[in-house]
């Protein structure tokens, strides 16, 4: 019989923004903010990195028009007005209902929402036959 794994939101941090709970931004177009999301499983010490950039319509139409009229891809969380509380939440959420019978799955699961560090991570060789690289 196969256990679920559920993961967990472990932490959280943001280059952008040194605060994220007490950040306030001074404007709606201000909020464009980078969201690294450290994951992982209860029982382990060990998480992967997920990313979302969370920004609001106006933030996005300003970078929009600065890049040509087009912008394109995925990791992308729009909202009315900053809230952490609310997009915490909401992270919360996705990450709560991911489970899966293992961690890969869990991992393809999230990177429908997130940009995950290890996504088109492919082993080298060395790797694969469980032999460590050496640097000189």
């Amino acid at each position: 019989m196969t256990m679920l794994i559920f993961p967990v939101i472990k932490g959280f941090y943001s280059p952008d923004v040194e605060h994220l709970p007490n950040w306030v931004p001074s404007r709606d177009q201000d909020v464009f903010v980078n969201i690294e999301l450290s994951i992982g499983t209860k029982d382990r010490d060990g998480t992967d990195i997920f990313q979302v950039v969370v920004a609001t319509p106006e933030a996005i139409r300003k970078r929009i028009d600065k890049m040509g009229g087009l912008l394109s891809g995925r990791g992308l969380l729009v909202v009315a007005h900053y809230d952490w509380k609310e997009i915490f939440r909401h992270c919360q959420n996705l990450v709560t209902h991911s489970g899966g019978d293992t961690w890969s799955q869990i991992c393809e699961h999230l990177s429908r929402h997130f940009l995950w560090e290890f996504e088109n991570y492919v082993e080298s060789r060395e790797e694969k036959r469980g032999e460590k690289e050496t640097f000189q």
